[in-house]
């Protein structure tokens, strides 16, 4: 009989990319490439939205913004928030038996420290008061979402039961 195991998932969202054809053979992304390379990449690409709380949403839905209602970056109180109702990846594959993970930007609710659980996610490591994406915050953040991933994968990398873990950077 052949291995019915459900393959892990790890999903790793850096922010603000944009295409950098224009800038090959003049800038390094040595770690861009390493993830390029062992990873899945999509050379045909749309976004409907550019800003980046209505392009997430849609990442984390599967729907459009019309569907899930936010339409701007989540930066004030009369910006739409994702209603947690909307089933999300991390919803999804938690009722499939999936143990579901979030580490770092959300930037999705107007709360500091989400409810994470009412999105699908078990565990969250993250503060969106910090990671909400200011120019050069990810010099400083997104070694510590990293260094959150490797430890949270140490943890939980061989349980028994499959799992999903979104790695969320700050800046590329």
């Amino acid at each position: 009989m052949g291995n019915d195991r459900r393959p892990n998932q790890l999903l790793i969202v850096s922010d603000e990319e944009r295409r950098n054809d224009w800038l090959r053979g003049r800038l390094e992304l040595p770690a861009h490439q390493r993830l390029m390379d062992d990873g899945l990449t999509f050379n045909r690409y749309y976004t409907h939205a550019s800003p980046c709380s209505p392009s997430r949403a849609s990442l984390y839905t599967g729907s459009y913004v019309a569907q899930h209602g936010v339409a701007n970056n989540v930066s004030f109180p009369t910006h739409t928030a994702l209603d947690p109702d909307i089933p999300t990846v991390g919803s999804l594959l938690n009722g499939q038996g999936y143990y579901s993970a979030y580490l770092g930007k959300f930037h999705l609710t107007h709360d500091e420290i989400p409810d994470m659980e009412s999105f699908g996610y078990r565990d969250f490591r993250g503060n969106d008061m910090h990671y909400t994406g200011s120019a050069w915050s990810g010099r400083f953040f997104d070694p510590i979402i990293a260094g959150d991933a490797i430890d949270w994968l140490r943890e939980h990398g061989t349980r028994d039961e499959p799992w999903h873990l979104t790695v969320a950077l700050v800046n590329p």
